[in-house]
């Protein structure tokens, strides 16, 4: 029986869209800088882990890239954060709706600092519908790693067998399945409210 449910945030509950980055660089410096959900870099991981700081992540992206001194920092920001699109309408009324049907709810996201920042005010409501929210450069763990999963599951005292894990990123839903959790593979785009809460309902009777 599912009495736990995790959420992932980009891509779920928020809208995200990496070529739209991509695009930003390109623009700023005539470079095509190739990177997606799908085929991360090494210092974006290391960035989201938190094991470096914001100042030699905007330096070593850009170094990786060819860009030494091409970009300000405000233009380095303005066209890494342009990929964040806003909360779905959907989400606060549905993580509210299932919240009060009695499920514990947390949130696991593959956050960087620089991200965090720039939608910490517009998230605030959303965040605090959760029991526990898991941002990966605060904690030091990342998804797809299993010891992600088995991390939060520990801090939030829940049985993988009762809880279920919703994420957009198959590779994600694939490692959680691996420790045990329920999963839902999360279709990206914007939903009604009704269509939202519908798909969650029936994932937790299938799996009841």
């Amino acid at each position: 029986m599912i009495k736990n449910i995790l959420f992932d945030l980009g891509g779920v509950l928020f809208n995200i869209d990496y070529a739209i980055t991509v695009k930003e660089f390109d623009l700023r410096t005539h470079r095509t800088m190739e990177f997606s959900q799908e085929n991360e870099l090494k210092i974006i991981a290391d960035y989201e882990k938190g094991l470096i700081t914001t100042d030699s992540f905007r330096k070593n992206l850009c170094t990786s890239f060819g860009l030494d001194n091409e970009l300000k920092t405000s233009e380095f920001d303005k066209a890494w954060n342009a990929m964040l699109h806003g909360i779905y309408d959907f989400a606060v009324p549905t993580i509210n709706y299932i919240k009060k049907a009695g499920y514990r709810l947390a949130l696991l996201s593959n956050i960087n600092e620089l991200h965090y920042t720039a939608i910490k005010e517009e998230t605030s409501e959303l965040f605090s519908l959760f029991e526990k929210v898991f941002l990966s450069y605060r904690i030091g763990k990342r998804k797809p790693d299993e010891d992600t999963f088995r991390y939060v599951l520990g801090q939030c005292s829940w049985n993988a067998n009762e809880t279920l894990y919703i994420d957009d990123a198959q590779r994600h839903i694939d490692a959680a399945k691996q420790c045990g959790l329920t999963v839902y593979h999360w279709k990206q785009g914007e939903k009604t409210i009704a269509e939202s809460i519908a798909i969650i309902t029936e994932i937790i009777k299938s799996n009841g």
